[in-house]
């Protein structure tokens, strides 16, 4: 299968290719918000397979506090994993060209562990189901800050749910990466992240 993706400015972005994104989504999530997610991101790759769009992210490449960050918005993918992982190398080689040399933070939103796939095989994973260290919990208010959460608890990582905060939904996988703990929650979401050393990063050097 042949997987073609495209990244481009959000601000570049069509409301034809609004409501293709829109189309697509199993859950749809309506022209005017995924406007308001065009507004909030800086970038979005789009990928497509014999022309038809099957999956989408919105993200922005910047620092949190001087962290090199991947921030997530709304994703979605339909379809075979090889879609989602197109995606994610398009990303990182992106995120290659913007911080190289770095070891680069990784975060999201979601409750639904489908999502969390975007994390797997990075390191320092949470939440982890351990006791988050003074670091971590500090860490994870500064992202929360970033995602503008609500209610956000740093010993579990959960903010509470808005109807305003569109949430990621990837193949619909019910198992977490190996070295994170999720629980879904009926009135929250989880603000999950991961490391991606700046060796790994280097790897998608050639993925262009």
């Amino acid at each position: 299968m042949n997987v073609n993706v495209l990244i481009k400015d959000c601000a570049v972005l069509t409301d034809i290719e609004l409501e293709s994104m829109d189309n697509m989504a199993s859950d749809q999530l309506g022209v005017g918000l995924l406007s308001k997610e065009r507004d909030k991101w800086t970038l979005a790759s789009q990928a497509y397979v014999d022309e038809k769009l099957a999956g989408f992210m919105f993200f922005s490449l910047e620092r949190i506090s001087g962290t090199p960050a991947i921030v997530l918005g709304v994703v979605s993918v339909q379809g075979d994993k090889q879609v989602f992982d197109e995606l994610v190398k398009a990303q990182l080689y992106k995120t290659l060209m913007a911080f190289p040399d770095e070891d680069v933070l990784v975060t999201l939103r979601t409750n639904s562990p489908g999502p969390l796939q975007i994390l797997d095989g990075y390191d320092n994973l949470r939440p982890s189901g351990e006791k988050p260290n003074g670091e971590q919990r500090a860490l994870g208010r500064r992202i929360a800050k970033r995602f503008a959460a609500q209610g956000y608890n740093d010993q579990t990582m959960i903010a509470k749910m808005s109807d305003e905060v569109p949430l990621a939904e990837c193949l619909q996988l019910d198992a977490c990466p190996k070295g994170l703990a999720f629980e879904e929650q009926k009135d929250g979401y989880t603000i999950a992240w991961g490391w991606i050393m700046s060796e790994v990063l280097e790897t998608f050097r050639t993925v262009e």
